[in-house]
């Protein structure tokens, strides 16, 4: 009957540890996630609103960067820039935290409104 009771016991000591490493590695990754997210951009200035993977190796990205929009391309060796709009310019809905992102069909129509033009720089 103590073997039981040694089991039982053990079993329970496994448990409160296993949910106690279950507890700890969920705060440890909020606190990361919130470090990533406020920690390295503390002033607000810049901003990913949208990401479009195009393949393994390639992203076409929009950069909010104060109260300016830009368009860039970013691959394994380059960024190219494709684009620059203020908010009055850009003709997407900019999604709030709350929102969901904008679909494909008007990302790729606003590429290909305003991805051709040429930059003045």
């Amino acid at each position: 009957m103590s073997g039981g009771i040694g089991t039982l016991a053990q079993f329970l000591t496994i448990l409160i540890i296993f949910l106690f490493v279950l507890a700890l590695t969920w705060y440890s990754t909020r606190l990361i996630a919130k470090f990533q997210k406020s920690g390295a951009n503390a002033h607000g200035n810049m901003e990913i609103v949208e990401a479009f993977r195009l393949s393994q190796t390639q992203v076409v990205e929009i950069l909010r960067i104060a109260d300016r929009y830009l368009a860039i391309a970013v691959s394994k060796d380059q960024v190219t820039k494709l684009g620059e709009w203020t908010k009055d310019e850009l003709p997407l809905v900019i999604p709030e935290a709350s929102e969901t992102a904008v679909s494909k069909a008007n990302f790729k129509a606003f590429l290909e409104k305003y991805g051709n033009k040429k930059t003045e720089e």
